[in-house]
């Protein structure tokens, strides 16, 4: 699979990668078994990208555009082996209920992508950067988590909670919204080429009636 031409949108690449190299158990148990869910500065170390960077006086916004530069720029040149460690699965959805429900709130850069999560419950959790491409998050409860730098492009938020959620900078290309409630969440730089929105509470409370397609 060849990705499109010109700079697409960014979930777009991220969307092309997955299809273009599915990830599965055995590069979870190779790269993340060991010591669970890594930054992504933690993961470009391991493949030698962010050496000799040091990350630790970046502002947190420093650090996820550069991830996104990196990640597109190996999208780009079509580095499929890096794509497929970057949105490696690092937890089951039993291990991830289980971690939820004994108390544990921080899952920052975990990578969920293609899970069927329907109907869990991640109320206030950080999931600050977390990979959630093509995930099943329909009728989830995820009101006051923290959903900033995630990306979301493909997944399925039909009948979501998502009240007081922060969504900044978001990736939702092709997101599914319909049904969902973002009451009272923060938007601000979401990247939402071609969302759905239907029957959708926004973040100042109205409802999209729709059927309604962003153009991002």
């Amino acid at each position: 699979m060849v990705p499109p031409l010109g700079r697409p949108y960014w979930s777009n690449w991220v969307i092309w990668a997955l299809a273009s190299c599915p990830v599965g158990r055995s590069v979870k148990e190779k790269w993340m078994l060991k010591v669970g869910s890594k930054s992504v500065f933690q993961r470009l170390s391991e493949l030698e990208l962010y050496a000799s960077i040091d990350v630790r006086g970046m502002e947190e916004s420093e650090k996820r555009i550069m991830e996104r530069q990196e990640l597109d720029r190996r999208i780009e040149v079509g580095d499929i082996e890096f794509i497929n460690r970057f949105f490696s699965t690092d937890l089951s959805v039993a291990e991830l209920v289980g971690s939820y429900n004994a108390g544990r709130r921080d899952f920052a850069d975990i990578g969920l992508c293609n899970l069927d999560l329907s109907g869990i419950n991640l109320a206030g959790a950080n999931l600050t950067g977390a990979k959630l491409v093509s995930t099943n998050l329909s009728s989830a409860n995820l009101a006051g988590a923290n959903l900033s730098y995630t990306y979301l492009a493909g997944a399925n938020l039909n009948g979501a909670n998502l009240t007081n959620a922060n969504l900044t900078r978001a990736i939702m290309a092709g997101v599914n919204l319909e049904n969902a409630n973002l009451r009272g969440a923060i938007s601000k730089g979401i990247e939402d080429h071609q969302a759905f929105y239907c029957n959708t509470v926004m973040p100042d409370g109205s409802v999209e009636i729709g059927p309604y397609w962003a153009e991002g």
